[in-house]
């Protein structure tokens, strides 16, 4: 019992907030951070400035997302390729 006595008291001079917040305010901040860019990440390269401004924060500018056509290739049944089936499929 002397032992967790003297372990107890050795631990009462650390500033235990600071010890144990600090790294969980960097990693909200560093997961704030990661938010911030991936969302910059996809409005600079997902979305078309449909507004005339230079930049997609600009203010009062549309955002339209960049859209895809897909096709798809068709083989034939003796294993030559034959014209590719198109469809159209609207993914941003």
């Amino acid at each position: 019992m002397a032992e967790l006595l003297s372990m107890a008291q050795q631990f009462r001079g650390l500033p235990m907030k600071s010890l144990i917040g600090a790294p969980l305010k960097a990693a909200t901040d560093a997961n704030g951070m990661m938010a911030r860019t991936q969302t910059q990440f996809m409005l600079s390269t997902c979305f078309e400035n449909g507004g005339g401004a230079n930049s997609p924060q600009a203010s009062g500018s549309k955002l339209t997302p960049i859209m895809v056509e897909l096709s798809r290739p068709v083989i034939k049944a003796d294993g030559s390729s034959g014209d590719d089936a198109k469809i159209t499929l609207k993914l941003p």
